[in-house]
């Protein structure tokens, strides 16, 4: 009986499941539970009969080995459902690098004057990075995660942090507007088909703003050469162009185009006169004509050219 005793105890504590399950899988609590519910008649009866041999003075040899052997087959069932107990696998790596991805996606980047390509790939890279938090949160809650899975959803939770810090740091101020603003201020001004008063008026007009006009343009220029200006200095630059540039249009409002010079057809009569008065003067003094006929020549020289220099000196008057 002292035999018996010992391994009646052991059978005892181990069907009292005094076998921790802390940190074991669900799914190996659950496959022990089973073994352990498969083998509760066995492990009854075992208990059953080693108490009777314990409690009887004068049991046999052949009683206690009886119950000795029960009681052993028993543990046996025990020890078998404890081996189905697994430890969960270690996902303190994950939960690290989830509560990193969320500390580094708050509060969400501004978009506001960004270009379209940066702002949608700032927009996608988050989008993963949240799915990345959200699959991470579906591992570490589920307590049967092989350390393959966690290892896995570390590497995307990981990966999609990398990815969205490039993202963020490669949002760009959209800069097309100020471009356009630019090149608008700075585009050439023709004043060679101009009234000179009109372009001494225009020369005053940007004269006055000649240092607001050049603080303009080199700001935006200067902006515009910068790899990654902020959204404030493209604002601030093209705040300045849309100041100058109704100034600048003002000057260009006062240019006025010269008249046509090309002449009327009375101009063109007169002119063809001149040149045939001209020819017949020269042909009556190499022929020695009469008098009669060199005064005619000389009148029709000289009535066309009045006529022609006085509209000549009218369209300069109209000129100015």
């Amino acid at each position: 009986l002292e035999i018996l005793n010992p391994q009646a105890a052991k059978l005892i504590v181990g069907e009292r499941l005094i076998i921790s399950k802390e940190n074991k899988t669900p799914s190996s609590i659950r496959n022990f539970d089973q073994a352990m519910n498969r083998a509760q008649s066995q492990i009854n009866t075992a208990k059953s009969d080693a108490d009777q041999v314990i409690g009887t003075e004068f049991a046999t040899p052949q009683q206690v080995n009886s119950a000795l052997s029960k009681v052993q087959a028993a543990q046996n069932k025990i020890n078998e459902a404890k081996a189905l107990l697994q430890n969960k696998a270690d996902n303190s790596q994950l939960v690290r690098a989830k509560e990193q991805l969320q500390q580094t996606i708050q509060p969400a980047a501004s978009t506001d004057g960004m270009t379209q390509d940066s702002t949608r790939n700032y927009n996608n890279k988050r989008q993963a990075a949240e799915q990345a938090i959200q699959h991470a949160n579906g591992v570490i809650n589920n307590g049967d995660a092989t350390s393959q899975q966690i290892n896995d959803a570390k590497n995307t939770v990981e990966q999609a942090q990398r990815e969205y810090a490039e993202a963020k740091s490669n949002l760009r101020a959209d800069k097309s507007q100020l471009q356009s603003a630019y090149d608008t201020l700075n585009r050439d001004v023709l004043t060679n088909d101009k009234k000179p008063a009109s372009v001494r008026r225009y020369n005053e007009a940007i004269s006055n703003i000649r240092s607001e006009l050049d603080t303009a343009k080199a700001d935006a220029s200067s902006t515009l050469r910068n790899t990654n200006p902020s959204v404030e200095q493209v604002r601030v630059a093209l705040n300045k162009i849309n100041t100058v540039q109704p100034k600048v249009n003002q000057a260009i409002a006062l240019l006025q185009p010269k008249e046509n010079n090309s002449g009327s057809p009375l101009q063109g009569i007169c002119l063809r006169l001149f040149c045939f008065a001209l020819a017949g003067c020269r042909v009556s003094v190499f022929a020695f004509l009469s008098p009669s006929h060199v005064f005619f020549s000389m009148c029709c020289l000289i009535i066309p050219s009045f006529i022609y220099c006085f509209l000549k000196f009218m369209k300069v008057w109209f000129y100015f």
